[in-house]
């Protein structure tokens, strides 16, 4: 709907422009016969009325602020031509609304040209009253819409329009009394043209503002409008000229004549009434439809946000809500709830082996035979993947949850037929009851989630109690691993941009990209130094990392098609992900689908990463420059590289380890380790950025070393991307 307003809109400034340059090129035709003397350039038309140099000077003027007013979004260097333009319309009109009002002469009537077509007693020059009202009242309006939001400047455009077109129908009739007002109050034509192409294109260019919604707007009520419009304006008149016609050449007796007019009037509104009532009943129809469509939808979207599309049962969502419920019945009642977290054992061997077609029948089956296997009042939810859960109300002892749990490991170990084979799958589970291991619904994902893990360490195929006695680190890092894997499949992560600052000038000169996890069912999202580590250990970091390059890449070139200027996004690279063989193609991957231009990405790689395999790091690293990518060696100063080797080092940047900034300026030792790294890497011709900086005093040591670049808390924590744009986009 915001791209059909926008293309009506558009579409009518386009209407906007044509009336002005309509209105230039008839005043531009009419200065160039005064000028050159060529009175039929004047007139437009051999007997018509001239128009004066004044009043083609005056339309001129509204007509450029009409032209520059529909074009200063695009260029707003033009919105400075719109005030003085109407200002100038309007002083024209004003002058020889006063030298008519007062019988005096101000010395404007020819003051930009004389006039040697016109008799003296004609007062040579001066246009007439009505047309100084009409530069009047179309410098008013330019200047109205401009500096005011009401809507009284379209009305005073709408009456001004309405009284033109009058005037040119009286010209039509032949009503020379009504058009000429006394010895030099005629009115030519072209200056009636103008008028009314002036007012038209004010309301044009204003299409979607006042009353000319109700005629432009995009629904049937507004094209009902449009039709009607032009019929009711130019068919009376056509017809009554039609009628004059053939009553002064004697064609027709004048009776016969009204009588033909009011057939023919009567014919045509009849049509076009019936056709905007037949797209009325069209919209009745389609809103009916649109309103049984819409309601469909809100069934199917409540059931898809509650529901498990796969399996039917219980989503994540619906189980969080009935988990909150029982827990709060359950304090009222001073019952026992059981929750039972249920992963199943071997499952991904199936998707590999027979495809995900089977995996999902295999899923399907479970779902059934999970609610087979409990209460009609237990919860059955499917978290997603092979994940279940089962939610139990009113349980009297625990031994009724361990049964259940046993009684649901029975039950899927039954063997499943695929492509006429059996295949055999077990779980693990884990229990966790209120109020013996938590009192929230968050808890007791949590406890039973932690259950679930302790149970496949010792074997898997066997359901465990949460108990506080669980080694609490192994539990954690299973969780936080489960969690990582999850979020990997859901979308779980997000890029948060911490800004690099120029030292010398203030400038933003680039920014580093740093991956968060998303918080998980209202809970807080696990940090980077809990997840990474654990990440590196299972092999995720090499998915996790290729998905941030990819997103940091996309991120960056988005915000270069926006219009920012364009800066270089660093992404950290883990010691797993550079030491794999497939890491250069992974970078070049990224770029090509994001469209980023190379010299756009940094790659920051710990200065230890590149010593644990010397030889290999630097061919590495020269093959990503090679790509155009460049490379910053980070954490610099922690790692235990050699001057030897630094000086193979083929990095574009050293960055400052943050252990060495945090204590400057007052540490002598970091202070002589800090200046002395940016010695060396000056006479390395490579930049340095210091990570970390938090004070005026870290940074007034660094701007005194000739350090390039900082980054920290000092500028800016990480920021979501749109926190970014809001931040920097004024200076970037």
């Amino acid at each position: 709907m915001d791209h059909l307003h926008r293309t009506r809109s558009d579409r009518y400034c386009r209407y906007a422009r044509i009336c002005s340059l309509a209105v230039i090129l008839i005043a531009c035709v009419v200065l160039t016969g005064w000028i050159v003397n060529i009175p039929d350039l004047v007139t437009l038309k051999p007997g018509f009325y001239q128009m004066k140099v004044n009043t083609a000077f005056g339309l001129l003027l509204a007509a450029v602020a009409l032209w520059a007013g529909t074009h200063w979004q695009h260029r707003p260097v033009l919105a400075r031509v719109v005030l003085p333009a109407a200002l100038g319309a309007a002083a024209i009109g004003a002058g020889t609304l006063i030298e008519h009002a007062f019988a005096i002469n101000l010395g404007i009537d020819q003051a930009l040209w004389p006039d040697l077509i016109s008799s003296v007693h004609d007062l040579p020059g001066r246009p007439s009253a009505p047309t100084a009202g009409g530069l009047l009242l179309a410098g008013i309006t330019l200047l109205g819409l401009r500096t005011s939001a009401r809507s009284w400047p379209m009305f005073l455009a709408a009456v001004s329009l309405a009284g033109w077109l009058c005037l040119a129908l009286f010209y039509a009739y032949g009503l020379t009394s009504v058009y000429r007002f006394d010895a030099y109050g005629s009115i030519a034509i072209p200056t009636i043209a103008s008028f009314a192409f002036i007012n038209a294109g004010i309301l044009f260019a204003h299409a979607q503002r006042g009353f000319m919604f109700y005629f432009t707007n995009p629904s049937y009520a507004g094209l009902a409008a449009r039709r009607l419009l032009p019929a009711a304006y130019l068919l009376p008149a056509l017809l009554g000229w039609l009628v004059l016609s053939a009553d002064r050449f004697g064609n027709m007796d004048i009776r016969a004549a009204l009588a033909a007019e009011a057939f023919f009037i009567a014919l045509l509104f009849t049509a076009l009434i019936g056709w905007s009532a037949r797209s009325l009943v069209h919209l009745e129809r389609l809103a009916s439809i649109r309103q049984s469509e819409k309601l469909e939808a809100l069934e199917r979207a409540a059931r898809l946000a509650h529901y498990d599309a796969l399996t039917g049962l219980a989503n994540r969502m619906l189980l969080q809500e009935r988990l909150t419920e029982s827990v709060k019945a359950a304090a009222r009642r001073h019952s026992v709830v059981a929750l039972l977290f249920i992963d199943l054992d071997r499952f991904k061997p199936i998707n590999d082996t027979h495809g995900h077609r089977a995996g999902d029948e295999v899923l399907v089956e479970i779902a059934t035979r999970l609610k087979a296997a409990v209460r009609d009042t237990d919860t059955v939810a499917r978290l997603g993947g092979d994940e279940f859960v089962v939610l139990m109300n009113e349980v009297r002892r625990p031994d009724d949850a361990a049964s259940t749990a046993a009684k649901l490991i029975d039950c899927i170990e039954q063997p499943y037929l695929i492509e006429s084979q059996e295949t055999f799958l077990s779980a693990s589970i884990g229990v966790a009851t209120y109020p013996d291991h938590a009192t929230d619904a968050a808890g007791l994902m949590e406890r039973a989630d932690a259950a679930m893990y302790y149970a496949k360490s010792l074997g898997k195929r066997n359901y465990q109690f949460y108990a506080p006695q669980m080694t609490h680190e192994a539990v954690r890092r299973a969780s936080v691993e489960r969690q990582l894997r999850a979020a990997l499949v859901a979308n779980g992560f997000t890029l948060a941009y911490q800004p690099k600052i120029a030292i010398a000038s203030g400038r933003l000169i680039g920014f580093e990209a740093l991956v968060r996890m998303k918080p998980v069912d209202g809970r807080e999202g696990i940090t980077p130094d809990q997840f990474i580590p654990i990440a590196e250990e299972s092999g995720l970091i090499v998915q996790l990392g290729a998905w941030v390059l990819n997103e940091a890449c996309r991120q960056n070139r988005a915000w270069q098609e926006a219009g920012y200027l364009p800066l270089p996004v660093s992404v950290n690279v883990s010691a797993v992900q550079f030491r794999s063989r497939e890491f250069v193609g992974i970078v070049r991957a990224a770029l090509a689908e994001s469209g980023l231009n190379p010299t756009f990405l940094d790659l920051e790689i710990t200065e230890t990463t590149v010593m644990q395999d010397f030889e290999h790091g630097i061919d590495v690293m020269r093959q990503l420059q090679a790509l155009g990518v460049t490379v910053s060696i980070d954490d610099f100063g922690t790692g235990s590289s050699s001057l030897s080797k630094l000086k193979l080092f083929s990095a574009d940047t050293l960055k400052i380890d943050r252990s060495f900034i945090r204590d400057l300026p007052h540490d002598r030792d970091d202070a002589a380790i800090t200046s002395t790294i940016i010695d060396l890497a000056r006479n390395l011709d490579q930049k340095v950025v210091a990570e970390g900086v938090e004070t005026k005093e870290q940074l007034a040591f660094l701007q005194h070393h000739g350090c390039d670049a900082a980054q920290g808390f000092f500028f800016s924590p990480p920021l979501s991307p749109v926190k970014f744009e809001a931040l920097y986009g004024k200076q970037w």
